[in-house]
């Protein structure tokens, strides 16, 4: 979608977080596209995967072309929800990283993954600071590109690579 919509001359990008409407006790990880509405001069969510059969299945009552607020949360937004619970850490770390790549029009598929990810065990002061940080800078949506450039260019080790 976000290719179609660019072709056309609309700003649009990947966004990776969670979305709350598959199971009502679970956060599910989830890619959406969203675009720059110049006439609302706000970014709109877009789940272009869901057809009628998934949405009369999962209940899905709202517009699937502009999805609110509360039905998808940025990885960032997750992160500061569960970066304590340990089970979840991993997956999370891996997705905030993920939304940091696709926000620099490093648009990865889901199983890209830098040596950082992969690394369990780092929970360090050093890991916990990089990773609020990044959880800042994506979920304030303000006009934050030039830090979100920076922190992905000056940090090699979250970079995913491209082949």
């Amino acid at each position: 979608m976000k290719w179609f919509l660019r072709g056309k001359g609309i700003p649009a990008r990947t966004i990776v977080g969670y979305a709350t409407y598959f199971d009502p006790y679970l956060h599910q990880g989830h890619w959406l596209c969203e675009y720059w509405d110049q006439e609302s001069s706000k970014w709109v969510k877009v789940d272009a995967q869901l057809d009628d059969i998934q949405k009369r299945y999962y209940e899905i009552d709202f517009d699937t072309l502009d999805v609110p607020a509360d039905k998808f949360l940025y990885a960032g937004e997750e992160y500061k929800l569960v970066h304590k619970n340990s089970d979840d850490f991993n997956f999370v770390k891996r997705t905030l990283i993920q939304d940091l790549a696709a926000l620099n029009k490093i648009e990865a598929e889901v199983w890209d993954i830098t040596s950082f990810m992969e690394n369990d065990e780092r929970q360090d002061s050093e890991t916990l600071n990089l990773l609020r940080q990044i959880a800042e800078i994506t979920t304030s949506r303000h006009d934050c590109l030039p830090e979100i450039r920076a922190m992905y260019e000056n940090h090699s080790e979250l970079q995913i690579p491209i082949n």
